[in-house]
């Protein structure tokens, strides 16, 4: 079982492999996402898996408030979280 951290969710494998997993347009945290999950299942293969909360703690509950979410996504913000993501999985 993996855990919240600070940058999203951290699933720990036992192989020296590690993949990032991004969440989709409701959120890391949202009631309606599965990547927690999509994470533990990788890390119980062997893969350390790390999903970067991209939205910084905002979810959404319907498609108008994910369209929301994602027309505030700042692309050079986005691509600085996945890369901080990618840097600690390998680190880790």
């Amino acid at each position: 079982m993996g855990e919240r951290i600070q940058v999203g969710y951290l699933a720990r494998g036992v192989a020296d492999l590690s993949v990032v997993v991004l969440h989709e347009s409701y959120g890391l945290f949202s009631p309606l996402s599965n990547v927690p999950e999509v994470c533990d299942r990788l890390a119980a293969t062997g893969f350390q898996s790390l999903a970067p909360d991209l939205y910084h703690g905002r979810t959404a509950a319907t498609v108008d408030e994910s369209l929301h979410l994602m027309a505030e996504l700042q692309e050079s913000d986005a691509l600085a979280c996945v890369k901080q993501a990618a840097a600690l999985a390998a680190a880790e």
